[in-house]
């Protein structure tokens, strides 16, 4: 019996330690997620507008655990640097949502910009929290994006 015992403990100590964790009204705990791209459409833009970009993405993040994301992002000339605004919506497992705009500098496939969440539906509702966005594009033309930042429930 004790063995048993045992193993339901090990068990259970593995699933706590795979499942996101909850996130309470009121906590401000640190957010990191990252993601790898799965698919990428461009829509042409005219004069500053270089154009959008619709992308899918799959990743893991704290709080969120394994997740699927989509979004749009427009790129805009601002001189000659190419500015990023765009929106994306994470999907945990569970199916809880987290929205989120991001902004910044691009180059390249590359990118460094910031992140605000603004919402989400599940644990996620009401959420809200920033922080910074790294994009990077592989050699083999994979776009990765890590967000670092806190996240307010």
């Amino acid at each position: 019996m004790k063995s048993r015992k045992r193993l339901t403990i090990v068990i259970l100590g593995a699933l706590l330690a795979i499942t996101p964790s909850a996130i309470r009204a009121g906590d401000d705990v640190p957010f990191k997620a990252e993601m790898s791209e799965l698919t990428r459409e461009f829509e042409p833009g005219k004069g500053k507008v270089l154009g959008t970009f619709t992308q899918t993405f799959e990743g893991t993040g704290t709080h969120v655990g394994k997740f699927t994301a989509s979004g749009t992002t427009t790129l805009t000339w601002v001189g000659s640097d190419l500015w990023f605004e765009g929106e994306a919506v994470m999907v945990a497992a569970d199916g809880d949502k987290i929205f989120s705009n991001s902004w910044g500098w691009a180059w390249d496939g590359n990118g460094e910009g910031w992140f605000e969440i603004t919402g989400g539906t599940g644990r996620f509702e009401g959420a809200t929290g920033s922080g910074t966005l790294i994009v990077t594009m592989s050699d083999d033309d994979v776009q990765s994006g890590v967000y670092d930042g806190r996240l307010t429930q």
